[in-house]
């Protein structure tokens, strides 16, 4: 049985603690955990975390292969990666390193933003300064751009060996 593609989206506050623990929000838990039960946590490039499910992560790793086997971004990707396990409580444990990388060694509210394929987990302070820094007329073109496609097949559903 193939696994449906769940779509990321919206904008979720949660506190984390000083163990590095913090809730993941109930509209991203079973999207994120799939078959496996677990997720990969690795560095994202604007200072935040990316939550990926397996299959989406399966993905980046099919193509950082490709790459040079001393590429920064292969070095980047793959040295900040971890598996998360949601407990009883929702909670996943962000590691220590990570928490620097995303500067959250001392913060204790964090922002989970949607992202279609994954999940990006900033600290509040960082998802803040990258919102005031969009350029919104680059996001316009964009999204002009993404209404005006006509490859629009909308009336299918996407599955894991889809896409």
């Amino acid at each position: 049985m193939t696994e449906k593609f769940q779509s990321f989206r919206g904008l979720y506050r949660h506190n984390i603690d000083n163990s590095g623990r913090i809730v993941v929000p109930q509209k991203f838990r079973d999207g994120l955990k799939g078959k496996t039960g677990s997720f990969v946590l690795t560095r994202g490039i604007d200072g935040d975390i990316l939550l990926c499910p397996e299959r989406f992560f399966k993905r980046i790793e099919k193509k950082a292969k490709k790459s040079a086997l001393n590429s920064p971004l292969r070095f980047f990707l793959m040295s900040g990666c971890a598996d998360a396990t949601v407990d009883k409580q929702g909670r996943i444990i962000i590691p220590p390193d990570l928490r620097k990388d995303a500067g959250m060694e001392t913060t204790q509210e964090c922002v989970y933003t949607g992202s279609i394929d994954y999940v990006q987990l900033w600290s509040a302070e960082r998802h803040n300064a990258y919102s005031e820094g969009l350029d919104l007329e680059v996001v316009r073109t964009e999204f002009e751009g993404l209404i005006l496609d006509d490859d629009d097949d909308d009336e299918t559903e996407e599955t894991d060996d889809e896409i």
